[in-house]
């Protein structure tokens, strides 16, 4: 009582002081002011840091075995204790029901909205995706603790029977403590519960979406997501800001960092720190339309929390809900397409185990009938719903598609030179009667034959009147008389200029003939191309009917034996490093090519010849007969003859510097 007692003046302390009159100091949920007060306890921050541990191992467990969060539905027990609120039990029971079936929307991802989310996902959101929680809800029905004036069968709702927000008599439900909290305060929840009798605080206007008894429910938080945010926090979810600030976290990967709430109904895409925010998220203090989703990240932390430090609620669920008489409830749904002959497709229901009679309805609940088969249905979408005698319910939305038609290319012809003279014969080998397209739907014909066809690929498609469509890839080849010969063709053998080369010669066709190289746009009178480098080419051709044709070929490389008019390139190094460990100690003189009459004289920068030589092999080594010159820059003259007509036409004369260091 008397640590109640403390938190209460805390909380009028932070009523006081926020105002909370004005929406943007409006105080939605003080979970943060109770777990600071509450981490002010050694014993009690011990134990939640152990929660919280047995959270990340029971995550890291599954990701590592690429295992789900959970495989089947986590069903936990709520209790509603409404507390000074004047409330007919009628009310108070048609709330409590209300406000359980709204988060069990919320936490599967069906709500009503949650085409909002899908709209902005794409655009704003790429990397994150709406979670759709196992964790469902039950008001228990059975089992309740004694002392409260509850028979078997009676929903567990409680009117001014317990105070406070917690009662050990309740424990192993989650527990919704409803009251009018005044000050513009919504509610409150433990940071992670213990399942102990502990729960949830709800102000009575914004609990549920019901209006009776004399309470309204407030217009803006009129959707019961206060309480769907609420029991976030008490499966150890945090406000997205964490401990506010733009470096702070909530523990949750894929929800973008945030330093504060935001209110009202922001505009999709507010920054406050690096990414837009996720103003969405029902952790978040937006208004109950603007928030419609948890995040992936969020659901299996919920899912994990729940799994490691609240098997009492699973325990508990299949004594105290109704509901756990479905949990063996089966039922497999199958279905086979749309036929190109139309309206008869089907759907199959198979039943494990329920309880008859059994209801079957493609329709979300139009239409029911009694027997699991479904004939004679064109394709679109059904939303299945199957019902037994204790009102166990098997949901799912499917699309039934149609089958293609299969389209058989029986003939072509190619076009003459470019011209529009090709043909088409499709067929499609069903009994239906079908219209058949060859330019991609835009125009369409009875008949399979299409003719004054050009040359080029086509889509052929084909549609029937039950909708049934098909499409084929047609080309249409070009044919001309145009013969191409090649008369010569020389690979690339110098190597550093390119001088392959190929001759062509023509057979068939119309002089006058234009050609041209690798898509240059210069057309030639002649097919003689030099200079090529090696390399995959084409030639393009072109007489005066327009008929074209191509020759594709590959010049390759082959430096075995240089062309006599390949020039010659000779490599001297602008260094030396005459240190005699074997390595760039001489000036070595490499040229590309054969050569003769070689001369090579070193001088000093005082025009002193210091070296001299008329044969390659014999290298200069930085040194004066015996006697090494000293480190600096020295002056080189170097002379050779090469090619066919060594000794006369080609000279190639060198002058440089090379450095000796050492």
């Amino acid at each position: 009582m008397q640590s109640y007692t403390r938190f209460l003046t805390v909380l009028l302390s932070l009523l006081l002081v926020n105002g909370l009159c004005a929406q943007e100091n409006f105080t939605r949920c003080l979970t943060d002011e109770v777990h600071a007060e509450k981490m002010q306890n050694p014993e009690f921050r011990a134990e939640f840091e152990r929660k919280n541990a047995l959270v990340d191992a029971f995550l890291q467990e599954k990701v590592a075995n690429r295992m789900p969060i959970c495989a089947n539905e986590l069903l936990i027990p709520v209790a509603v204790h409404f507390q000074d609120t004047g409330l007919p039990v009628a009310c108070a029971i048609d709330m409590a029901l209300d406000q359980v079936e709204r988060m069990n929307l919320d936490y599967a991802g069906t709500n009503a909205d949650i085409g909002d989310w899908d709209a902005a996902q794409n655009s704003t959101f790429p990397a994150i995706n709406n979670g759709e929680s196992c964790i469902q809800f039950c008001l228990a029905t059975l089992n309740h603790p004694a002392g409260f004036g509850l028979a078997e069968g009676d929903y567990a709702v409680t009117l001014d029977q317990t105070t406070g927000d917690n009662d050990a008599a309740w424990g192993g439900y989650l527990n919704f403590w409803v009251r009018d909290l005044g000050g513009g305060t919504l509610g409150y929840s433990p940071l992670g519960g213990n399942g102990n009798g502990d729960g949830v605080v709800c102000t009575t206007n914004a609990f549920s979406s019901i209006s009776c008894g004399g309470n309204t429910i407030n217009g803006t938080y009129n959707l019961g997501r206060t309480m769907s945010h609420e029991v976030g926090h008490y499966l150890n979810l945090e406000h997205p800001w964490g401990g506010g600030g733009c470096s702070s976290t909530d523990n949750v990967t894929d929800t973008p960092i945030t330093d504060g709430a935001t209110y009202g109904c922001p505009a999709l895409g507010l920054v406050t720190c690096i990414a837009p925010v996720l103003t969405m998220s029902y952790m978040d203090y937006t208004d109950d339309a603007c928030m419609f989703m948890f995040s992936i990240g969020q659901t299996n932390r919920m899912e994990a929390y729940v799994n490691a430090n609240l098997q009492n609620f699973l325990n508990t669920s299949s004594t105290a809900c109704q509901e756990a008489a479905c949990l063996n409830y089966q039922v497999t749904s199958t279905f086979q397409k749309e036929s190109c002959t139309g309206n008869d497709a089907r759907i199959d229901f198979t039943i494990v185990e329920g309880n008859p009679p059994i209801q079957y309805s493609i329709n979300n609940g139009i239409g029911f009938q009694n027997t699991p088969t479904f004939l004679g249905l064109p394709s679109g979408d059904y939303e299945l719903l199957v019902i037994d005698a204790t009102n166990c319910e098997y949901a799912r939305n499917i699309t039934i598609n149609q089958d293609n038609a299969v389209v058989e290319v029986l003939n072509t012809t190619p076009a003459w030179c470019g011209n529009d003279s090709g043909t088409v014969l499709l067929n499609v080998p069903l009994p239906t009667n079908f219209e058949y397209s060859l330019d991609g739907g835009l125009t369409w014909q009875d008949e399979p034959l299409f003719e004054n066809v050009s040359s080029g690929q086509y889509q052929a498609q084909v549609r029937n009147l039950s909708g049934c469509q098909g499409y084929k890839n047609v080309t249409v080849a070009d044919e001309n008389d145009l013969g191409i010969q090649v008369l010569g063709q020389k690979n690339a053998n110098c190597p550093y200029v390119p001088n392959g080369s190929i001759q062509l010669a023509l057979g068939g066709g119309e002089a006058p003939f234009s050609f041209s190289l690798d898509e240059d746009e210069q057309a030639f009178s002649f097919a003689d191309f030099q200079g090529l480098t090696a390399g995959s080419h084409v030639v393009h051709i072109v007489d005066a009917r327009d008929c074209a044709a191509d020759h594709r070929f590959t010049i390759f490389e082959n430096f075995s034996a240089f062309d006599e008019d390949c020039p010659c390139t000779v490599y001297i190094p602008n260094a030396i490093t005459a240190d005699g460990d074997g390595i760039n100690d001489r000036l070595d003189v490499v040229a590309s090519c054969p050569f003769a009459n070689y001369s090579l004289q070193v001088f000093d920068r005082w025009g002193t010849m210091v070296f001299e030589s008329l044969d390659i092999s014999n290298k200069w080594n930085g040194g004066i007969d015996q006697n090494y010159v000293n480190d600096g820059i020295y002056f080189y003259k170097m002379q050779l003859t090469w090619g066919a007509a060594i000794g006369s036409a080609n000279i190639e004369e060198l002058n440089g510097t090379v450095m000796v260091i050492r």
